[in-house]
């Protein structure tokens, strides 16, 4: 059944196609089992309360609303008081220049 639908993309569009992931069937009795996730109201008050955190710490900055228009030098003088959780918080490479590695002593 795979491979005929497979048979139905045309050449060029899969050679596009970098990942090819087999995904095994999920049992009807799993997807019908009571979830422990957490609730809509609940992720909508976490994001509520973040973007009023964004807006509070970029009020007095000109066009900046939102994280990701920090600019390196933001980013120093918004997370000077993250402390050691500031290395886990900027994980994405465009911003390693705004937090570069502590130095380290050779054992």
């Amino acid at each position: 059944m795979i491979q005929r639908y497979v048979s139905k993309i045309s050449g060029p569009l899969l050679d596009r196609i970098d990942i090819h992931i087999e995904v095994p069937a999920v049992k009807y009795k799993e997807l019908r089992a009571p979830s422990s996730a957490e609730d809509s109201a609940a992720v909508r008050q976490r994001v509520i309360a973040a973007r009023d955190r964004q807006l509070e710490r970029f009020s007095a900055e000109k066009k900046t609303y939102a994280n990701a228009q920090m600019m390196p030098k933001m980013i120093r003088k918004h997370c000077a008081n993250l402390g050691g959780r500031r290395k886990n918080c900027w994980k994405t490479p465009s911003l390693a220049s705004a937090f570069p590695p502590a130095p380290t002593t050779a054992s």
